[in-house]
């Protein structure tokens, strides 16, 4: 049986899989992101994604689009926090 990963190292996953099909591959750890914002929100995902590949968020719209919807299906729109991942 596998064992379930904690949320830092799902979302250094995820943050792996944007660089690798999208190419935002800026130095943004989910360790710091979860530093940051406890309960991480698509949309200060997105900014953080779009900042440390040294891009514009206002100027971006459609990446942040893009990027807050991969967020949401991935964790939920609503945030997500260490707890709320390891209970689902």
């Amino acid at each position: 049986m596998t064992p379930a990963l904690d949320l830092e190292t799902d979302l250094d996953n995820f943050l792996r899989e944007l660089c690798e099909e999208w190419e935002f591959c800026g130095p943004l750890t989910a360790s710091a992101l979860l530093k940051a914002h406890p309960t991480l929100h698509s949309h200060v995902f997105a900014r953080a994604v779009l900042e440390a590949a040294g891009m514009n968020p206002e100027r971006e719209s459609g990446w942040t689009r893009r990027l807050k919807r991969r967020f949401a299906q991935r964790y939920r729109d609503d945030g997500i926090s260490a707890a709320r991942f390891a209970d689902e």
